[in-house]
């Protein structure tokens, strides 16, 4: 790294908390960070410290390394994040499953299997019309390590068996023109401050017709999940537009 401005040094920092984060759950060291980057463990300290300061990162034990906050997710995702382009195969995989779903209800049912399946989260589809929300996925949750906490499951399970609340919140982005990605504390309600919820909405002919999401840790690999979403919301979009 070669003397990068002090907030470009930060950010740059940051990003690298927060992937590494992701990919192995568990705390940062500075000592890994000096790995990646051509600074002295003690200059990342410093940095650190500074992100600590201003609430990007936190560390969770004395003795531990830093993971990020909300905050800290919150500008990874708006300024430090690049989306991830979702492979050609993928898309043809779930493009391939609505030319195959022949009704209404199979298409919905299959929404939220896709989106359960390529995010490895939750899935929710919401469709107005019938006042009727789709879910798929709880079981993928309970294998985060970030779930272990029985307390936390529970909480996680109310929101699963809630669908008058998914509705609730789903509705909220059916006029979104773009990704909605809400974190933690973010959210409205209590049950979803250990989780991120990922929506967009969809449209028939241009008009709202429903909305989509993905519910999961906060420590979720955002670049990937974000794609899937999006490219669902119009993959669905598409077929229901043309088969009204």
């Amino acid at each position: 790294m070669k003397n990068p401005h002090h907030s470009e040094r930060n950010n740059i920092i940051l990003k690298a908390i927060i992937e590494d984060f992701t990919f192995k759950g568990r705390p940062v060291s500075s000592i890994s960070l000096a790995e990646m980057f051509d600074l002295s463990p003690a200059s990342i300290r410093h940095v650190m410290q500074e992100l600590e300061q201003t609430e990007y990162i936190t560390q969770p034990h004395p003795s531990a390394g830093r993971v990020p906050t909300d905050k800290g997710y919150r500008v990874y995702i708006d300024s430090l994040m690049e989306e991830e382009p979702l492979p050609e195969g993928e898309k043809d995989n779930i493009v391939q499953e609505y030319e195959q779903s022949s009704e209404l209800e199979e298409m919905m049912q299959n929404t939220t299997r896709l989106l359960s399946a390529f995010s490895r989260y939750v899935g929710v589809n919401l469709l107005p019309q019938r006042e009727k929300v789709y879910l798929e996925g709880f079981s993928n949750l309970l294998e985060q390590p970030d779930f272990d906490d029985i307390g936390l499951v529970r909480k996680i399970f109310r929101i699963y068996e809630d669908k008058e609340l998914l509705s609730e919140i789903l509705k909220e982005h059916l006029k979104d023109e773009k990704i909605s990605v809400t974190i933690g504390a973010e959210n409205q309600h209590q049950e979803f401050y250990e989780c991120s919820l990922i929506t967009a909405s969809y449209k028939i002919e241009d008009e709202p017709a429903g909305a989509i999401g993905v519910i999961g840790p906060k420590r979720m690999f955002y670049p990937h999940v974000i794609s899937v979403v999006r490219f669902i919301a119009d993959t669905i979009g598409k077929f229901l537009t043309i088969r009204r």
